[in-house]
């Protein structure tokens, strides 16, 4: 049995020197005269975007976090990995969020997570790989291209088109209209001015207080409720 046990112990030493995480935070800003978009792209990591009519540049805090067996080898691969980036492309802000290759190096990898406040003006496009979304109070269109993790719309002046991988998706309050492309995972929307599409895969579709059509793909034949809807309903669940 003593030899038992140091057996285990001498298994789970490097499983227990692999604990070590390090954590950073670093702050971005850029002004946004001329500029009419905001462009994220996040591998892997929690996306929040706050909009305010006040504002004239887009500020953006990233919390970074690596695993490693120590802190000066987690400092190493981050300097040679992290790809954080605020600039100007082809008329357009962009903002780069990403480990490159390095989230297959580690079991639960490292996360770029950002939390942003931009003009409430601009149109905002979003490609994230996982981690939850949240946005809020944007004037402009707003784009959602996930692969997975919960995504949540709220206050949204423009057009939304959401193309998601697996996740749960709360849109509420829009003034135009919505487009959701979804794979698995439940869906809620209410409070839309304009016309409203769901493509879904599987999941619970939950629709009300609809100003335009309705329009409801469902393969999967699960559960659809909808009330408050204005104009046209086409349910083909």
């Amino acid at each position: 049995m003593r030899y038992l046990s140091l057996l285990l112990l001498a298994f789970a030493a490097p499983a227990a020197a692999d604990l070590f995480a390090l954590t950073e935070t670093r702050e971005l800003t850029l002004p946004t005269a001329g500029l009419g978009m905001l462009e994220i792209r996040n591998d892997h990591g929690y996306i929040v975007v706050e909009g305010d009519p006040d504002r004239t540049d887009i500020a953006v805090s990233a919390e970074l976090w690596i695993p490693a067996r120590d802190r000066l080898r987690a400092k190493k691969l981050m300097y040679e990995h992290l790809n954080l980036s605020l600039v100007v492309r082809d008329g357009a802000a962009r903002l780069e969020g990403d480990f490159g290759s390095l989230h297959r190096t580690f079991g639960q990898g490292p996360r770029v997570s950002l939390t942003v406040h931009m003009p409430a003006d601009l149109d905002l496009t979003i490609v994230d790989g996982t981690g939850y979304i949240e946005v809020s109070d944007i004037e402009g269109a707003v784009s959602v291209e996930d692969g997975s993790g919960s995504i949540t719309l709220t206050n949204i002046g423009g057009a939304v088109s959401i193309d998601d991988g697996a996740g749960w998706i709360d849109v509420d309050r829009t003034g135009s209209t919505v487009e959701i492309k979804d794979r698995s995972g439940g869906i809620s929307v209410s409070r839309v001015t304009s016309d409203v599409l769901v493509d879904d895969g599987s999941g619970h579709i939950a629709v009300r207080d609809i100003g335009g059509d309705l329009n409801i793909l469902d393969d999967a034949g699960g559960r659809v409720s909808f009330s408050g809807i204005d104009g046209v309903i086409r349910d083909d669940s």
